[in-house]
């Protein structure tokens, strides 16, 4: 799921000429999005949540319960709902 939400994030950002990539930029992206497009704080804190299992799983073979999936799927779905919605208009 934060790979998808993150391609999400970099069309929007690159739909508004913006582009950031260096070091920290995945959070540095989060943040840009959730503050422009007014996503709410406890958004832009769960998504960074998901950045850092996400580094976690890639670095240091850290898993994460199926229990995190189910408890926070539709959170998950609404965010990419949203970001799908910002894209299109």
């Amino acid at each position: 799921y934060y790979d998808i939400i993150h391609k999400l994030l970099e069309s929007l950002a690159s739909l508004e000429g913006v582009k950031i990539s260096r070091e920290g930029a995945h959070q540095e992206l989060i943040d840009y999005i959730c503050k422009k497009h007014n996503l709410g704080e406890s958004t832009r804190i769960f998504l960074q949540e998901m950045r850092e299992f996400r580094n976690r799983i890639s670095y240091e073979g850290f898993s994460i319960t199926s229990d995190y999936i189910s408890l926070n799927k539709d959170k998950i779905e609404s965010i990419i709902k949203a970001l799908l919605t910002l894209i299109v208009l």
